[in-house]
């Protein structure tokens, strides 16, 4: 059957599991240290999830309004087999770079305060669609590869904070005429 996952004594674990049939359920915000990977459901039920380690998700991800946050030291990996979806995705990473093995998508707010993206031949996504557009809020850091973002406004400065590993060459878009749906950009 579903089932909770136990909170340890502070709410971190070294690397986390979910395993086996059904849902398994968060309690509260964690820590993990190593690695999350998901073998089953995981219903991270609004916490958020900060990761030092790789996210591995091999069944579903149903995140609710949390926020996953990669604040390792060393590259981090994201391997997603068929559910592609973060409601909030925190990027804060004094060194190392997040590495996409496959599509990620953001639904709600994509927060880039420091550390690369390199999307590895894939594409990240911010929104899901015209009526959702998602919001990027960049302090540093850079995407590597494919950003694609959802528009439907004019007079809107839309950021696409592309470029290479050690340069940044970020474009500002605004429209005065515009057909909604989205733009995929890439830095070459």
């Amino acid at each position: 059957g579903n089932q909770n996952i136990i909170r340890s004594r502070d709410d971190t674990y070294y690397n986390l599991q979910a395993s086996g049939a059904n849902t398994k359920s968060l309690q509260a915000d964690v820590t993990v240290l190593g690695d999350l990977t998901i073998n089953s459901i995981l219903n991270a039920a609004n916490n958020t999830i900060s990761l030092s380690g790789d996210w591995t998700n091999n069944g579903s991800f149903t995140e609710g309004t949390g926020t996953v946050i990669f604040e390792g030291t060393a590259d981090q990996g994201i391997s997603i087999a068929a559910d592609p979806l973060f409601s909030n995705l925190t990027i804060d990473k004094n060194s190392g770079t997040l590495v996409l093995s496959d599509d990620a998508q953001v639904s709600s707010t994509l927060s880039m305060l420091n550390g690369n993206i390199n999307a590895n031949g894939n594409t990240l996504t911010l929104g899901v669609s015209t009526a959702s557009i998602g919001t990027l809020s960049h302090f540093s850091g850079t995407i590597l590869g494919k950003f694609e973002r959802w528009v439907n406004t004019t007079g809107v400065s839309y950021n696409f904070p592309i470029g290479s590993a050690s340069n940044i060459h970020e474009m500002l878009i605004n429209f005065n005429n515009l057909t909604n749906g989205s733009i995929v950009t890439e830095f070459v």
